[in-house]
């Protein structure tokens, strides 16, 4: 049998190459020893010695080759390994999490009922007042005749988390259907830029128990590979021995159920797992602005009252901050702190001197299967 010997190298700069090189050459006799190699090296100056000079040549050249070693040697290292090296490495157990499109509903109507019925085919786009993300219908809606409402289900024309926006942020359609009403009634979801080198080689250092089944990794591989889903919760032995809740957010029953089949992919032979879905906690906020005397532009108290509630959507069901950052929202489990609301609007409305919650006024303690939402705010200006 083959004897293994490990490899351990020793990466070389320009400096260390050069070095070395004249501290062999003055052992031979071909240097004056009275010359400082750490000088030499330090300073870079190589004095009138031509052969120092080569030797500064040499050393360039050399390290440039111990350079492409480390490279080739970090390659194969998961420590070490990024971009399509990790990938190489990972495809052996576990692949990286790929980009993936955003998914919502639209829902579209007119200020009369339809005289016949109308079919709204799949790919028609629809985007925001900016029309700088377009999303398409997933499918073909049928819509009969006296119908004034429709909901269609979208989805992103591109991968990226630019994509999950607010509810409100679709409003316009690009073909030629006229609607008389557009708008997502809930933020996007699901828009992915990719899983990160960091994030991908933790999830391979735990391999082994990703990959065994029954375990809460597998589980959690499972569900962080499904960008749909927004949130969730596992909960082991909540029914005894060998069981297993689930609960996913959002409550959305094509969803529950695509995940219903694929945890049976992972889930030990006499486990029993149950998928449910999160249990909303409706709040409504009121909240109380004192707008600063010394801001110096002239505040439009109505047009502050719409921004604290895009806000606050934003802030609860996530979405785009003003400043283009991606805010993921609360997730399951988070309690609502009015305090921490209040801090995140003083970021964004620097006109107001006081913001403060009237209600709630305390801290809205969330279990661990359900998630804040809110369909009614309350802007109080002074």
């Amino acid at each position: 049998m083959a004897e293994f010997y490990p490899v351990n190298i020793t990466l070389k700069t320009w400096d260390d190459v050069l070095h070395d090189l004249i501290v062999e050459a003055q052992r031979r006799g071909l240097i004056d020893p009275s010359i400082d190699p750490y000088e030499v090296v330090g300073n870079q100056k190589y004095v009138d010695n031509l052969l120092i000079l080569d030797y500064a040549v040499f050393s360039k050249a050399i390290s440039d080759v111990y350079q492409a070693i480390g490279e080739v040697y970090n390659s194969m290292r998961l420590r070490t390994a990024t971009g399509g090296d990790l990938d190489n490495i990972g495809q052996l157990f576990i692949p990286r999490y790929p980009p993936q499109r955003a998914v919502g509903v639209l829902r579209v109507g007119w200020d009369e009922a339809l005289p016949e019925p109308i079919t709204i085919p799949m790919g028609t786009r629809f985007t925001s007042e900016h029309r700088d993300l377009i999303f398409t219908a997933r499918s073909d809606v049928m819509v009969p005749a006296g119908a004034r409402t429709a909901e269609i289900s979208i989805i992103g024309d591109d991968t990226g988390a630019q994509y999950n926006v607010p509810a409100g942020y679709i409003t316009n359609c690009i073909d030629y259907y006229t609607f008389d009403d557009i708008y997502n009634p809930d933020a996007t979801y699901g828009g992915y830029d990719g899983e990160s080198d960091d994030s991908y080689r933790e999830r391979l250092m735990n391999w082994k128990q990703i990959l065994n089944r029954g375990t809460i990794g597998a589980y959690r591989d499972l569900l962080e590979g499904l960008k749909e889903v927004r949130g969730y919760h596992i909960e082991p032995w909540w029914d005894g021995a060998g069981t297993v809740l689930i609960t996913i957010d959002p409550p959305v029953d094509e969803i529950i159920e695509d995940v219903d089949a694929l945890i049976q992919g992972v889930r030990a032979a006499d486990e029993r797992v149950v998928v449910e879905a999160v249990k909303p906690v409706d709040i409504d906020l009121t909240i109380k602005v004192q707008v600063d005397p010394e801001y110096p532009e002239h505040v439009d108290p109505a047009a502050l009252i719409k921004r604290i509630e895009d806000l606050m959507e934003v802030y609860v069901d996530g979405g785009e901050l003003p400043d283009g950052k991606y805010w993921e929202g609360l997730r399951i489990g988070d309690d609502f702190v009015p305090f921490r609301a209040a801090a995140f609007l003083s970021r964004y409305v620097p006109e107001a001197s006081n913001l403060q919650f009237k209600y709630p006024s305390d801290r809205v303690v969330i279990k661990a299967d359900e998630r804040v939402t809110t369909d009614r705010v309350i802007v109080e200006v002074e």
